[in-house]
């Protein structure tokens, strides 16, 4: 044999040594890769159930009391925008345009001690509101009654079947591609459908109150990220990987911007009012986004199966939507 020869055949054996023993370390890797996502996901999952068990107990438990209008803040006043037909407001006689001053004698000059005296009457008890209607001081008696929370019910009913959806997809097809991504799907939609904040505004209620929004933002994103990656990665997202970190980034931002406001600054209600409405038109965004990319990834798929497939992912969505319109 050749000095050549021998140098190659040597060569390759080496090679195929070396990947003999790279192998079960990148197995071994994988192993370790699955039971930590596996375990993560049930700790999270255990979590965001007990959560939401409890948030739903608290919740029956503790009334919020409602005055029936929509109070603005605007110059240090607190003026009534909106005042609900039928509601507590009407009933003692509150008009839009009046300017609230105080309740029971204590000075109300922003949402969140409107909202402290509101909580310190109750619901069911007397009020008496000190208003201002064209330069002129009104007194009137008005009783808070409960806020309607039912609809939270079906909310968390549809939060429930997600999650059901989620668990049958992962244990029947754990190793399937995408399986554990559109859990984590499943799994941040259960939360955006089950956590909804009391109004006591305690540790608790702020972890809810948090949990919602960035479930909120969470979930347009996850599925925007899904649909662009299954069955297969979409020839944009190959060619720019950076499409991936610009799906999460409005939402981080979104987030950032929310924390900053509510935290630090004591955003009114109206800045809240119409930070919420910039979510949802980001959401909004987000899932006629994934409706387009599914389509035309349906239009182009080469196989039956291919077409199946993402037939069963718009249907899911199509559905979706229509409940959060139904219930929201």
């Amino acid at each position: 044999m050749s000095p050549l020869m021998a140098v190659k055949v040597q060569n390759a054996g080496q090679d195929s040594f070396s990947l003999r023993a790279a192998e079960p370390v990148r197995r071994m890797n994988r192993d370790f890769q699955i039971r930590f996502t596996a375990i993560l996901l049930a700790l999270l999952t255990t979590a965001a159930v007990v959560y939401a068990g409890y948030n739903f107990s608290a919740e029956r438990q503790f009334q919020v009391p409602d005055d029936g209008v929509w109070w603005v803040e605007h110059q240090g006043r607190l003026s009534a925008d909106r005042v609900e037909d039928g509601g507590p407001g009407t009933r003692a006689g509150i008009k839009v345009g009046d300017q609230l001053t105080a309740i029971d004698q204590h000075e109300v000059n922003s949402t969140a001690a409107r909202t402290h005296q509101l909580y310190r009457v109750g619901a069911w008890s007397k009020a008496t509101y000190s208003l201002v209607r064209q330069s002129v001081p009104v007194d009137v008696v008005l009783i808070p009654v409960p806020a309607q929370r039912s609809q939270y019910d079906w909310l968390r009913l549809i939060g429930l079947i997600y999650l059901g959806i989620g668990l049958y997809v992962l244990l029947r097809r754990w190793t399937a591609p995408g399986s554990t991504h559109f859990y984590t799907f499943c799994l941040v939609s259960f939360i955006c459908y089950t956590f909804h904040y009391s109004g006591k505004f305690n540790g608790f209620d702020w972890t809810i109150y948090w949990g919602n929004v960035a479930a909120g933002l969470l979930q347009a994103a996850l599925f925007l990220h899904f649909v662009l990656t299954f069955p297969e990665r979409h020839w944009f997202v190959r060619r720019h990987r950076w499409v991936i970190f610009a799906i999460y980034a409005p939402g981080l931002v979104l987030l950032s911007v929310h924390v900053l406001a509510v935290s630090f600054l004591r955003a009114s209600e109206k800045l809240r009012w119409n930070l919420d409405r910039l979510e949802m038109g980001c959401q909004a965004l987000f899932f006629i986004a994934a409706a387009g990319v599914l389509l035309y990834n349906y239009r182009r798929a080469s196989t039956p199966i291919l077409r199946q497939q993402l037939k069963w992912v718009t249907r899911e969505r199509f559905w979706r939507s229509r409940r959060s319109r139904c219930f929201m």
